[in-house]
């Protein structure tokens, strides 16, 4: 009989580090397992120097942002809250090439979930995921304005009263939750729970919601 962990599905993904500071980099996950281990909280400095260690090696890509975007789609991807449109932008044909010659390519914008939340994790990433953290209900009322412009900006009429406002706070919600911020007494909170304290504090910054 498969043991639980051989049921378990495994994901890959590459980080690169200067072969340099490999020690350097061995010593820090080992101080961080031991606080893991310990269950200590682990000092905001020893994250920040793993992350710049990836960092200076991975300038193209930045990994953590990467897995933040991941693990919200996770959260959400179900008939609740997935959606999937593409829209005909033009015809390759409208726009002739250099030669004069014309394609018959039609080009298709596809907007869903995935793209969403890439957006917004993309606009509010590296402001609120540096060391000088803002107030909590600042970043919640600043990442919902980036769902609701998405919204806005790219859907039409069927999917933008699918994605209820409910829906929208719950995921402004948890991305929050994935900058370090605690929305909740429960480290694990519901969607409700993540409605409710995005609700919140988009109440407590005078803004309107429907």
């Amino acid at each position: 009989m498969a043991s639980e962990s051989e049921n378990r599905v495994k994901k890959t993904f590459k980080i690169e580090y200067f072969i340099d500071r490999e020690n350097e980099l061995f010593a820090y996950i080992c101080f961080v397992r031991k606080h893991i281990e310990l269950g200590s909280k682990i000092p905001n400095r020893v994250i920040n120097k793993i992350e710049s260690i990836f960092d200076e090696a991975n300038s193209l890509q930045d990994f953590r942002k990467d897995l933040i975007i991941d693990d919200v789609y996770k959260r959400f991807n179900n008939k609740y809250y997935h959606f999937r449109y593409k829209i005909k932008l033009f015809n390759e044909e409208d726009i002739p090439n250099e030669d004069g010659s014309q394609d018959s390519e039609i080009l298709i914008e596809t907007y869903d979930l995935k793209s969403l939340i890439t957006q917004v994790v993309n606009d509010t990433y590296f402001q609120y995921s540096n060391n000088q953290k803002p107030i909590k209900d600042d970043c919640i009322t600043n990442i919902f304005d980036c769902v609701e412009k998405y919204c806005k900006d790219n859907l039409n009429k069927k999917n933008y009263n699918f994605l209820k406002p409910y829906k929208k706070q719950a995921i402004a919600g948890f991305i929050a939750t994935q900058y370090g911020f605690h929305l909740t007494e429960d480290r694990n909170p519901t969607n409700y729970q993540l409605f409710q304290a995005t609700r919140n504090a988009i109440k407590k910054r005078g803004k309107t919601y429907s």
